[in-house]
């Protein structure tokens, strides 16, 4: 997948999110690069371990986050 391609995905994900966050009267989530530089790394790592936790041995998604531009 090219990275406009995951860009494109990824502002899909964060406008259906909206949509239905503002049927529960909840704010529209922005768009914030480091938390998608650290879910893209997180989905990365999760692939490449083959498995799907919050942690990836003693790494947490906060770690993930940290470590983001």
């Amino acid at each position: 997948m090219s990275e406009q391609e995951k860009t494109v995905m990824e502002a899909k994900i964060i406008d259906l999110t909206n949509q239905q966050r503002e049927k529960f009267g909840e704010f529209p989530l922005d768009y914030q690069p480091k938390l998608q530089e650290a879910a893209r790394n997180k989905a990365e790592s999760l692939i490449a371990c083959e498995c799907f936790s919050h942690n990836i041995g003693s790494v947490t998604p906060w770690d993930f986050i940290h470590k983001a531009d």
